[in-house]
């Protein structure tokens, strides 16, 4: 957002200026259009929905600081009894003591699902 922004500089002593403020130039016609026809896609795609199938995965990384654990499976977050199952559940296909498979048999989520989720995502809009 401030790569191409112009600082605005503010005396804080005889020498020494500080940054205040950016300003930043109007967005070109050429991105806008980029943009416009980005949402016009988007919003297609998603009345459309497309032809593709997810079920549940896991993935581990080993990362510099720690494991990175990706994890996608049908279950909703919303309580703190919810993400210690989660957790749980995690812990337990981490230690090889469950499988995907047998958590989640013959589990998919595709473009029909995603179609008669549309007006549940069109009330969470509003």
């Amino acid at each position: 957002m401030f790569a191409s922004g112009e600082k605005q500089w503010k005396k804080v002593g005889r020498s020494r200026k500080k940054v205040v403020s950016y300003l930043c130039r109007p967005t070109p016609d050429s991105m806008q259009d980029y943009y416009a026809k980005l949402r016009a896609i988007e919003s297609r795609m998603e009345l459309e929905g497309i032809d593709w199938v997810v079920r549940p995965s896991i993935s581990v990384k080993r990362l510099a600081w720690c494991a990175g654990v990706e994890l996608c499976v049908p279950f909703d977050v919303r309580t703190n009894e919810e993400v210690r199952a989660l957790a749980w559940l995690t812990r337990r296909l981490l230690k090889n003591e469950t499988t995907l498979t047998l958590e989640f048999p013959s589990y998919k989520y595709g473009r029909a699902e995603w179609l008669a989720e549309a007006e549940l995502r069109n009330q969470d809009r509003q």
